[in-house]
């Protein structure tokens, strides 16, 4: 039996690569971990590292909490099986007035997957609107696989630093808006197409995405250390997070800063942005 998710959320999930709103987190939890998000984001405004955003889950114990959290990994559970793994994740915060999008794409497209059993979980921590720039997804473009992408949308306003598009043309009228309430979450297949528009509120956007699949898929290139959330690893894939994040609050962003550092040059020396 699911743990989380009834069976026909199971088929629409398989049938249309998205599904949302599924209730996760409680208010308190929304609050906590809000809080220490701003905290976060505040603090990295005052590095000369720019790209801070992404795998705290590394360092925050808030942010393992929140990859980590029972009620996110029933829902991970119920779509990839039981043993699980947390590979990446990223925090988006659009704010009103940034101009801020995201072009359509798929997280698929540079993931280098031996399979595409791979899921993106994006977890509101503000009320998520068309008005302040939702994400938007193509229901049903998962089963088309791969599709071609282009590097012809990369702007200081595309979140995607790659700036990677789909070459393909939609007709953008079927495209869903992803509404959520503070404490719900979407998920989305690794090859759904997606993206989103500028805030054009006067409210902001803040969202976590978090990066799940089974242990038995490998990816091709090079990757840092993921979390065994649940389950067990019996194929070897990855390296293992040896244990928790634990400290204070600045020795924590140290750390994260100096891998974040690192982790840029290395990419860089690979050629890539993402992965």
């Amino acid at each position: 039996m699911p743990l989380i998710l009834s069976p026909q959320q199971i088929s629409h999930f398989r049938d249309e690569g998205t599904l949302f709103p599924v209730p996760v987190l409680s208010p308190e939890e929304v609050e906590y971990f809000r809080e220490n998000i701003l905290r976060m984001e505040a603090r990295a405004a005052l590095s000369d590292e720019p790209n801070l955003l992404g795998e705290a889950h590394l360092h925050f114990p808030w942010a393992y909490q929140l990859a980590t959290h029972p009620r996110i990994l029933d829902v991970a559970e119920d779509l990839l099986g039981p043993d699980v793994l947390v590979h990446s994740t990223t925090l988006f915060h659009k704010k009103p007035g940034q101009g801020t999008y995201a072009s359509w794409h798929q997280d698929g497209y540079f993931m280098d997957l031996s399979e595409p059993e791979f899921i993106t979980l994006w977890v509101a921590f503000t009320d998520s609107t068309p008005e302040n720039g939702c994400v938007r997804v193509l229901p049903g473009t998962h089963k088309l696989r791969h599709i071609e992408h282009g590097k012809d949308n990369i702007s200081p306003q595309n979140m995607l630093g790659s700036g990677l598009q789909v070459k393909q043309e939609f007709d953008l009228s079927q495209a869903r808006d992803v509404v959520l309430k503070p404490g719900e979450l979407s998920v989305h297949h690794v090859f759904t197409v997606h993206g989103s528009d500028p805030n054009n509120s006067n409210q902001s956007r803040m969202g976590y995405v978090i990066k799940l699949l089974p242990a038995r898929v490998s990816q091709s290139f090079p990757h840092f250390e993921v979390i065994l959330a649940r389950g067990e690893d019996r194929f070897g894939h990855f390296d293992l997070l040896k244990s928790p994040p634990e400290g204070d609050f600045e020795t924590c962003f140290l750390r994260h800063e100096a891998f974040s550092k690192d982790l840029k040059a290395r990419r860089q020396n690979l050629g890539r942005k993402n992965g």
